[in-house]
Order: C-alpha cells, then structure tokens, then sequence
C-alpha cells in the first residue's frame, strides 16, 4: 500500500491545480468586500505590498475569500489553498522558495484524500503486490513530468514587503479545484497502469 500513496502523491504534483491568476475587467471593476479592505489595511500596516501592475490587493483577498467560501452540492468546499512565507536577501530568491513551499503545502492537503479514495479502489479491485511494484516503477519514470507541469500553479494571492535587515519577505497562496484534483489524479493513474500493462480503471 506504500507504493500507491507514494504513486498518488508523485501524481498530485503534476497535476496543474491552481486557480487562474488572471482577472476579467468586470471582476476587477466590482467594490471588494469590507472583509478584504478590513484584511488588506492589517496587511499594509505590516508593510505588505503587491508587486507594480499586479491585481490590486484587497481584489486578491476578495477572490481568495470568495473561493475558500465556494462549496458543492455535498457543502464540500471546492477549493483547498497551499500558503507560505519565505525570506531571502532578494526578492526573486524568497518568492521562488515560498513558491517551492505553498505548493508542497498544496500537495500535502490533497494527498490524503486522494490516497483514502484510491486505498478504497484498489481493495475492491484487489490489485495484487506485483502490481503495486509496477506502479513505484511508473512514479520514477513520472518525475520529469512532475517538474514541469508544476510551474503551471499560479498564485491567487502574492505579497511582499522589506524588512528592516534588508531582507524581502514574499507570502503567496495557492488554491486548486478538489473535483478537478480528484478526476486528474484518477486518470493519471490510470495512465501510469496501463502504460505498464495494467488495467484498473480508477475514472468512474
């Protein structure tokens, strides 16, 4: 069973989870919510700041606010958010590493979901330890791939500010669709099992 959570978590990482960093005009022209203004002007008096043309941020705070209070049928929340902060001599610096962080931080709340969901599959479809060794093959041919398609996260939400070491301090936050996750993962296991001769259909 160790060599399907480790398959299922390689997988999430390939997966492109994030939510568009890019806004419609109407998006942007519409008031944010006394929430997010409240938020930002904390934010600010930290010295937090958004990067020159960037979503403004109290539209940032407004998008995260709405989509963490975005739910399913079944009340589930649609999205789930990787954050963190980070701090380098340079900006470029601390935000590549609060990148690298927030999406790890990403993985590790989907992970077990997508892990209980395929644990349940593979008990029902009884797959056999030979075939679970061919899935860990399938993982270390994956990780190329892994790498590539996670620089197609984008941040809903990225802020930075000085400190007074002359440091810079970089916060990002990323959100991913749980459905989205879920039926991606599903299929790029399938994939990766039939590539080694296996057929299990995970896609419902």
């Amino acid at each position: 069973m160790k060599t399907i959570k480790l398959f299922v978590t390689m997988m999430l990482l390939g997966i492109t989870l994030g939510a568009s960093a890019q806004m419609t005009a109407s998006e942007l022209n519409i008031k944010a919510s006394k929430t997010a203004k409240k938020q930002a002007k904390v934010y600010k008096k930290q010295g937090w700041e958004v990067a020159p043309g960037a979503i403004p941020m109290e539209k940032q705070l407004d998008r995260s606010y709405v989509m963490e209070f975005d739910t399913d049928l079944d009340m589930q929340c649609k999205y789930a958010f990787g954050e963190a902060i980070s701090t380098g001599q340079f900006y470029d610096a601390a935000k590549l590493q609060a990148s690298e962080l927030a999406k790890s931080d990403l993985v590790g709340k989907i992970s077990s979901e997508i892990t209980r969901l395929v644990e349940t599959q593979v008990k029902t479809k009884q797959i056999q330890d030979q075939e679970a060794q061919s899935v860990a093959a399938a993982t270390e041919k994956s990780k190329s791939l892994v790498i590539q398609k996670l620089g197609a996260i984008a941040p809903v939400l990225e802020l930075h500010r000085k400190l007074k070491n002359g440091n810079v301090e970089v916060m990002v936050r990323y959100a991913y669709n749980r459905e989205r996750a879920v039926n991606a993962a599903m299929k790029e296991i399938d994939e990766g099992l039939k590539a080694q001769g296996i057929n299990v259909d995970f896609v419902q």
